[in-house]
């Protein structure tokens, strides 16, 4: 038995695999498809790919943090983050709709439009502060 994994344990060749599964079942499905074309470039490049995630999540928090400080630009920030990533959990709640998809999917669309209304104005919360950057 050796220690090193086998060319079939590998990360690309299970998705592959999954993939292939995937499209047999549904041979119109273009996320798969899409996600086939490009994973090899995804691995080849997976340290970009987790900065970027960090980097994602940070802004995240940053927004929430400026938010909770009353900043203007955190609530736009935030919207955004959010906003960037919607569209895939409302494809999955569709395609696949699990409990945890369906969910996943409510709540970033629920906390979306709250974002907008609470930026906007639409909606009670701490008065928005007079300053030379509002318009």
């Amino acid at each position: 038995m050796s220690c090193w994994p086998s060319p079939a344990s590998t990360p690309q060749a299970t998705f592959a695999r999954l993939s292939a599964e995937e499209l047999r079942e549904d041979p119109s499905d273009r996320l798969v498809a899409l996600i086939s074309r490009h994973l090899p470039a995804l691995l080849h490049h997976r340290r970009m790919v987790a900065v970027g995630l960090i980097l994602f999540g940070l802004a995240k928090l940053v927004a929430a943090a400026a938010m909770w400080e009353g900043q203007e630009w955190g609530g736009y920030l935030l919207a955004a983050t959010v906003a960037l990533l919607l569209p895939l959990d409302l494809r999955q709640a569709v395609v696949n709709p699990t409990i945890g998809h369906v969910l996943l999917a409510v709540a970033n669309t629920t906390a979306l439009v709250v974002l907008v209304l609470l930026v906007r104005g639409w909606l009670p919360g701490r008065p928005r502060p007079v300053g030379l950057n509002r318009r």
